[in-house]
């Protein structure tokens, strides 16, 4: 493994240890105070990057509390925006958790949470140049954000184009490989996991999500990650 990835991967590891704690703490007071009614809470924080102070990431966390229609006990949902500053990152992370259930799946919430954090910090140094983002990705994110999280009708041809786009390849491999140490899982389930939504909301067919699983296999074993079935 390189020197440099292995030195990006500890920068990486320590800034999101230091946001899911900030995050988790404020979720544990939430949940603390607030233990039966619908409630939503809106918190803004900002990090600096532990590689490139001069780059600000600004998380905004959304909590909605017990809201209509949850069948699960919590799910997350994240993106990226345009910014006008070079050196702000703004990300968005809507949490939607069911009180009743969401203290048994406490261990799982937090290591989702660090997959989506490693996934779209991993969008900020996507270049390759350590701490520098990526203004296509942003561009990218936005454009898609709403085919992935549709209204209407979904075009799997076009989703499948955005998850085959090697620098979302990189963000979901990586955020799913945090997710796997952190979770003790095997990322091959991770990967099929993730793939099944897709395919449960009829954004991707079956033939599409195998094909796409073969190009996560393929980007973790040249990034030197530990891929066993």
């Amino acid at each position: 493994m390189k020197l440099r990835y292995i030195l990006n991967e500890a920068a990486y590891d320590s800034i999101v240890l230091k946001i899911s704690r900030s995050l988790i703490n404020l979720l544990n007071d939430i949940l603390k105070q607030h233990r039966d009614s619908a409630k939503t809470f809106n918190v803004k924080k900002a990090f600096r990057l532990p590689w490139n102070e001069n780059v600000i990431l600004i998380i905004s966390f959304n909590v909605n509390i017990n809201p209509e229609g949850l069948t699960t006990a919590f799910k997350f949902d994240s993106k990226m925006l345009e910014t006008k500053n070079d050196d702000t990152v703004s990300v968005i992370i809507n949490l939607d958790i069911n009180r009743k259930y969401v203290l048994t799946n406490f261990n799982e919430l937090i290591a989702e949470l660090k997959n989506i954090l490693r996934h779209e910090i991993e969008h900020i140094t996507v270049d390759p140049i350590v701490g520098k983002k990526s203004k296509s990705v942003n561009n990218d994110s936005n454009k898609y954000y709403d085919m992935l999280n549709p209204s209407g009708d979904i075009d799997s041809e076009k989703t499948f184009e955005y998850l085959s786009n090697p620098e979302e390849i990189a963000a979901m491999v990586h955020g799913l490989n945090k997710e796997s140490k952190t979770s003790k899982q095997n990322i091959i389930s991770l990967f099929s996991r993730d793939l099944q939504r897709f395919i449960d909301s009829d954004s991707i067919t079956l033939n599409q999500a195998n094909e796409i699983l073969a190009k996560w296999i393929s980007y973790a074993q040249k990034a030197n990650i530990i891929i066993s079935r």
